[in-house]
Formats: structure tokens, C-alpha cells, sequence
């Protein structure tokens, strides 16, 4: 389909799609999610409320928050003795009532903070769920985007421009990765905005131009740290598109570059002056720590741990309930990716009629973003901390809107005027995959707590007096098997 209109109009459609299936994990998922969801809620909210945001190891959760958590009868706090209420002393130490998510930068928080106020008539309960929807939303923006990246790239192959909206609608990064408040999403979102504005602004090369470009993919950046990697993707990208305009005029290309630099740098020097005003430091990370601990496990800089990583990051992109469970089919998917985009690689350089630089460089570079995106996030990980986190499949994100650009390139490239055909090829497994993957998930996380929901059946209430306090309970509860509990030995 050539015509803009009609492209246009399937576009709109992907694009529902997408808030479709990003709207029934929002629904489905537990609420809350115990991956520091309530802690985005609250950041959110304070934004909406315009109270700024939170300092972190002063500021805590809104009760009004906590109350909902407390209520859940998938949540942890469900079952710990004591209310929801901030004033009773038992909640000063706990980690989950403080807001130590004011460790991230505004962008993503600013974006769907609109949210909170759309769903505030049915009270906390209907801001929760419309910051979700928001959060999908600003998820499902990355389909135009990519659209608009793959026209800037391949202006006279029209029949291109469809694939990479209709494999990011059907993947479940972007789907049930975005159904949760959480800022991950924004980086996968942010680059393909930066992407984009970038090659506009090399294409106008005005002032104006450049320096929207150079803050928007800043202000990714302060959105979300594992948004580095979009640093030397675009590097990549614009490098080309700036050597041929230096040679036309060196002067400008100089120009357009300070201007891009300086509007680049002004947000980050921005957040980092915040950070040192209120911890004295370039970021809070030390507060949090001391509030939360070591969240996940550290290692020794070494090949060994660059091994453990990579083996975190595998499923990274078909990850399914919100953002943890990864797809027992995510090698696969790898190893089908990589050999599509290498396959074409090698027809468009190998063709008849001469290479075919206008494709290989769009899948180069988008094939190159994965293992790029991968070493930095790691490196970032050495560097800042002298040891490494587990860097886990979300931290690439950065990569999914370049490699869903590369894909689709290569696909076109393979099929031609049948690439429709290839792409439904694609994502026809990929959904059957899903059925067992979705019910998988959902399973896991709704296996309740037999004891847990049972000890405090509602929010004022801090346990149920009759329960007996052994050190170990053993329960048989028949056909799902034995339960051992023994969080709540010492109540």
C-alpha cells in the first residue's frame, strides 16, 4: 500500500491495536505490580498534584496509595501487620512506603500525569488504572514513530513503511511492557522519537530544528539512565547525513552541531544539578540503596559476568505480563531476526545491479543496536559503579524501535510485494506462541498466598487474631500441592 492516506489509515489501526493489547495487560496485571509500581504511582501523582518531585528519603507514598496496595489481594502488603496509614510508626522503616523513585528523571512522569486526572472521579482506584492506559498510550506512540523513521530512511521504498508498526504491534515488549507505570517504556518510545527529530533537523538545518532534536533525546536520557545507549545509536545514524554536509559547508554543519550539543547538554546538566542540590551527589542512587538495599545481585567486572548478562537479556524483547516473565520462545525470535536482517543484507550486497546502500545501512545500523545497546548499559554498569547490576532484558529497550526498523527493512527487502505474506508469517507464531506464554504468566502471578490473603481481609484491619503463629506452617491444600509459610512466624 503506497498511498499516504491509506497508510495513514492502516497506521491508525496498528496504533489501536496496539492500546488494545497494552490495554489487557493493563487490566489483567495485578494491581499493583510489586516491580516499585506504587513508587512510579506516587511519583506521578505528585507531579499532577504539582508537588513537585520526590526527594527521596524524605518523601514517602501517599496513603491514599498505600490503601490501595493494602487492599489487594495479590499484593505482599495485603498480609503484613499493620494498617495503611503512614503515622503508625511500623511504617517508617518499611522501604515500600518511601517514594525512592524521585531517583528517576521527570520525563516519563510528566508525560502521563494528564492521566491521573482523567481517572481521579472513581477516586485512587481510577487514577491508578488511567495512569496505565496513559503509560500504553505513550507506548503505542513508538508505531508512527517508526513509521516516520523508516520513510526518513527509505523515502522511495513506500512498500517498507508498514512492517516495522506492524511487528512492534505485535510484540509484547512494547504491549505488556508498557501496561505497567513504569518509565522503561519511555526509552523505548524516546529513542524513536530522537531518532526521528534528528534526521529532520540534519534534513532542515536550522537552529530551531537541531536544538529539538538535541533536548528531546536529553531529556530521554534523564527519563531513564539505560537510555545511554542512545548516544552512539544516533551517532550512528546522523554521522553520515553530517559528513556529506560538511563537505557542501563545513561552517554550517559546524554550526548545527554546537547547537545540537548545547541543547543536548542543557537538560542534563539541568538534572544533575538538581540531584547535587538535593544529595549532594550526581544522584541519589546511595539514598536509595540505603532504603532498599542491593535490589539485585552484583558481580566483579570480569567476561564471565559480560556472559551472565547477555544470558538475562536474551528474551528481553518478548517479554510478556508486564515487564518480568520472559517467553520460553525468545531465542528463537533471535535467532529468526538476526537471520532475516542477515540475509538481506547479503542480497542487498550482493545484488545485480549494485549494492544497495539505501537498505544495508538502515538494517546495519539497526542489527548493530542490540550488541551496542547491550555493551553500553554493561559498561555503564562498570564504569559508575566499579561492579556490575544484572542487567535484565527491558534495560534494552533503546534497541527495539531500530532493530524493529532493521527487521522490517529486511523482510521487504526478502519478499518484495509480498513482504505482507512474510510479515504474517512472522506474527501468526508469535500470537499462537502467546496463548500458552499469556495464561503461563497470568498464573503465576495470581497463585495466591493462602495464608497471606486470609490474615488481613481488609485495609484496617492488621491480621486476623485466630491465625496461629508456628514458626513453619505446612498446609495440604490437595491438588495444588503443599504451601509452606513462614514470613509471618514472628507477627
Amino acid at each position: 500500500m503506497s498511498g499516504l492516506g491509506g497508510q495513514r489509515r492502516v497506521l491508525v489501526l496498528l496504533v489501536l491495536l496496539a492500546v488494545l493489547r497494552g490495554g489487557y495487560w493493563a487490566v489483567a496485571s495485578p494491581t499493583p505490580s510489586p516491580v516499585d509500581e506504587i513508587q512510579h504511582v506516587d511519583y506521578a501523582r505528585s507531579l499532577a498534584r504539582l508537588e513537585g518531585i520526590p526527594t527521596v528519603g524524605r518523601d514517602r507514598v501517599a496513603d491514599e496509595i498505600l490503601e490501595l496496595a493494602k487492599a489487594s489481594p495479590t499484593y505482599f502488603l495485603r498480609s503484613d501487620p499493620y494498617p495503611a496509614d503512614f503515622d503508625d510508626p511500623r511504617w517508617r522503616g518499611a522501604a515500600v512506603a518511601q517514594s525512592y523513585e524521585g531517583i528517576q528523571g521527570p520525563t516519563y512522569y510528566l508525560l502521563i500525569a494528564p492521566s491521573y486526572w482523567l481517572g481521579r472521579p472513581w477516586g485512587m482506584t481510577g487514577s491508578f488504572y488511567a495512569l496505565r492506559i496513559g503509560s500504553v498510550v505513550l507506548g503505542a506512540l513508538a508505531l508512527p514513530l517508526a513509521w516516520l523513521l523508516t520513510r526518513r530512511l527509505l523515502p522511495r521504498r513506500p512498500g517498507a513503511w508498514l512492517v516495522p508498526p506492524a511487528l512492534l504491534a505485535g510484540l509484547n515488549a512494547l504491549n505488556a511492557g508498557s501496561a505497567l507505570v513504569s518509565n522503561d517504556i519511555v526509552v523505548l518510545t524516546g529513542a524513536g522519537a530522537a531518532a526521528v527529530l534528528l534526521l529532520r533537523a540534519l534534513e532542515r538545518r536550522t537552529a530551531l530544528a537541531a536544538a529539538g532534536a538535541g533536548a528531546t533525546a536529553a531529556m530521554v536520557i534523564v527519563g531513564k539512565t539505560t537510555a545511554l545507549p542512545i548516544i552512539p545509536l544516533l551517532a550512528l545514524l546522523g554521522l553520515p547525513h553530517l559528513v556529506r554536509w560538511w563537505r557542501e559547508d563545513a561552517a554550517g554543519a559546524i554550526r548545527w552541531t554546537a547547537v545540537y550539543a548545547v541543547a543536548f547538554g542543557v537538560p542534563l546538566a539541568g538534572w544533575l544539578a538538581w540531584n547535587v542540590w538535593s544529595y549532594r551527589a550526581i544522584s541519589a542512587a546511595t539514598v536509595v540503596e540505603s532504603i532498599t538495599g542491593s535490589l539485585q545481585p552484583t558481580f566483579t567486572p570480569s567476561l564471565r559476568t559480560f556472559g551472565l548478562d547477555w544470558e538475562s537479556v536474551r528474551t528481553g524483547f518478548s517479554a510478556a505480563g508486564g515487564m518480568a516473565q520472559p517467553s520460553r520462545y525468545g531465542r528463537l525470535w533471535e535467532i529468526v531476526a538476526c537471520g532475516v536482517i542477515g540475509t538481506a543484507l547479503l542480497l542487498a550486497m550482493r545484488s545485480r545491479r549494485g549494492r544497495d546502500l539505501e537498505t544495508a545501512g538502515p538494517m546495519a545500523w539497526g542489527l548493530l543496536a542490540y550488541p551496542l545497546t547491550f555493551l553500553t548499559v554493561t559498561l555503564t554498569f562498570f564504569v559508575t559503579l566499579e561492579r556490575s547490576g544484572l542487567v535484565i532484558g527491558r534495560y534494552l529497550w533503546v534497541a527495539v524501535v531500530p532493530l524493529a526498523v532493521a527487521l522490517g527493512v529486511a523482510l521487504h527487502k526478502i519478499a518484495g510485494r509480498y513482504v505482507v505474506v512474510l510479515v504474517l508469517a512472522c506474527l501468526v507464531p508469535i500470537a499462537w506462541a502467546e496463548r500458552d506464554m499469556t495464561f503461563d504468566t497470568l498464573r503465576r502471578e495470581y497463585e495466591r498466598d493462602l495464608v497471606g490473603n486470609d490474615l488481613a481481609p481488609v485495609v484496617d484491619q492488621s491480621w486476623n487474631d485466630e491465625i496461629g503463629r508456628p514458626d513453619t506452617l505446612l498446609i495440604d491444600v490437595g491438588c495444588v500441592g503443599g504451601a509452606q509459610i513462614d514470613r509471618y512466624a514472628n507477627i
